[in-house]
């Protein structure tokens, strides 16, 4: 912890950083032992021709979120989902700790990316009311250097892709064509009770980004509350800034700017029959809590383009939600 103090002189104060007088972390005998629970199957991201070569010298089968099902789920005591950026949302069997690939991005989306570390498959979450209606959400990278192509279900084929229509690239103000597309999905899966796909899926947002950095970084539901709250079953999406905070220029004020998506938490309601008298999104693929005692904190704004999704502002690269379940 550093204290900051106010130091007075003849000029105007400025700050000056306190440090402890003694050492505020001490050593008990706490200890944590590591041990190998599960070995990810090797992937590589997309450089050439598909599938990719296994490459040594570059990212390997990147674990980047591991999750259970909701506990009411009967398969929740069973299995994880674990998502490799790579391409692949995998199911870990805990018994055996053996994965099976639920579904692969690159093989579904002709227009998938993985071309870099914040690329490919970034992150899913389960709907609080999964376990009676198959729903979940992920987050994934495209590119517009191809026309759009509808998903494909050559490896999928429980995947209905009837009906599946891509949403209007929301890009800066400014900005017509970003070479990034974060795309946010609603799957349903018609039965959680084995380890394939089989049901729909709903293109909800396509929120375009100049860069391949800092990109959609996570989702989270509130796990405070139950049916009947006004929080319930609404859907936080942190927003990275697509590295335009770092970036000088008349894009560096983005996470600032409420008439943006990039650089914010955004809190949706994808159910548009769960809270009919909110506001209909642009695309009509949600609602933003705009009614009631808990709507989106900047709703009553008169700003022109402002964007009613934005929950909290001013983000570089919001990769992680969590709640602080004693507050």
């Amino acid at each position: 912890m550093i204290a900051v103090g106010i130091l007075a002189g003849a000029s105007s104060p400025r700050a000056m950083a306190q440090y402890p007088a003694s050492p505020q972390v001490t050593k008990d005998e706490t200890a944590i032992e590591l041990i190998e629970y599960a070995s990810l199957p090797l992937s590589s991201s997309t450089t050439g021709s598909y599938p990719p070569p296994i490459n040594y010298a570059s990212y390997l089968g990147r674990v980047n979120f591991l999750r259970s099902e909701p506990a009411d789920a009967p398969p929740a005591g069973s299995r994880f989902f674990v998502a490799d950026s790579n391409r692949n949302l995998y199911i870990l069997d805990k018994s055996n700790r053996t994965f099976s690939t639920y579904i692969n991005f690159e093989e579904v989306f002709p227009r998938f990316s993985n071309y870099s570390y914040a690329g490919g498959l970034v992150t899913f979450e389960f709907d609080p009311a999964y376990a009676s209606n198959g729903r979940f959400y992920a987050s994934h990278i495209e590119t517009n250097k191809n026309a759009f192509y509808n998903p494909l279900n050559t490896s999928l084929p429980g995947f209905n892709t009837n009906g599946y229509v891509p949403t209007a690239v929301v890009n800066l103000p400014g900005v017509s064509n970003a070479i990034w597309e974060c795309v946010l999905v609603e799957w349903t899966d018609t039965n959680v009770f084995n380890n394939s796909f089989e049901g729909t899926a709903r293109e909800l947002l396509r929120v375009g980004i100049p860069d391949y950095e800092h990109p959609i970084g996570d989702l989270a539901f509130n796990p405070g509350v139950g049916p009947g709250d006004a929080d319930y079953r609404n859907l936080y999406v942190a927003v990275g800034d697509g590295a335009r905070g770092d970036t000088t220029g008349s894009l560096h004020t983005v996470p600032q700017r409420l008439d943006v998506l990039l650089g914010k938490i955004l809190r949706i309601t994808p159910d548009l029959n769960l809270r009919p008298s909110d506001e209909l999104s642009a695309n009509a693929r949600y609602r933003i809590p705009t009614t009631g005692t808990d709507s989106n904190p900047f709703v009553s704004l008169n700003l022109s383009g402002l964007k009613k999704e934005i929950y909290a502002y001013g983000f570089r690269n919001c990769h992680r939600l969590s709640w602080d379940a004693l507050t």
